[in-house]
């Protein structure tokens, strides 16, 4: 009976059948597998945990594995040197420099007289530069802006304000 069981072990064991193992999970059909290690402290990992061959020695499932989580990716770059400048009694022109070239669009945040909540505002594309029109004449706006890319939120940029000029 013992001899039996080793033999079964072994065979779970073998390299070859690590796809057939249910300890495995299968790489996607027709493509490369993820990262394959083995599996440490997991069930496939019997080393120590007393399973044997008939000799006596560890046996341990080298065909056992499981996949590497890949790293989550990394937020975008945020953006930076932003500045306002009043064109006009009713618009304000910003500039900045977008650091990722995987922007989606940037959420500008706008707010006036400095004592105000943030509005949101959206810009998409790999802009660098966004007129806020409509805007009141005389009256500071201070702005600030992040980037999205495939819904990862970068840091904030740099706040600025601008005050538009007196009407004509």
């Amino acid at each position: 009976m013992r001899a039996a069981a080793a033999i079964v072990l072994a065979l779970l064991a073998s390299p070859a059948l690590a796809q057939e193992n249910p300890f495995c999970d299968q790489p996607p059909e027709g493509g490369v597998p993820p990262s394959w290690r083995p599996a440490v402290g997991g069930p496939a990992d019997v080393t120590g945990q007393g399973i044997t061959d008939i000799d006596g020695n560890p046996i341990n499932f080298l065909g056992a594995c499981s996949p590497v989580a890949p790293a989550p990716p990394a937020p975008p770059a945020a953006p930076s040197g932003l500045s306002a400048v009043a064109i006009s009694s009713t618009v304000i022109e910003l500039t900045w420099s977008n650091n990722d070239l995987r922007t989606q669009s940037i959420n500008v945040d706008r707010k006036y007289d400095v004592r105000n909540s943030w509005l949101a505002l959206t810009v998409f594309g790999l802009k660098s530069f966004f007129q806020n029109t409509n805007l009141k004449p005389s009256t500071v706006y201070c702005y600030r802006m992040k980037t999205i890319v495939d819904g990862l939120v970068s840091a904030y940029s740099n706040e600025t304000c601008a005050r538009t000029k007196p009407a004509e």
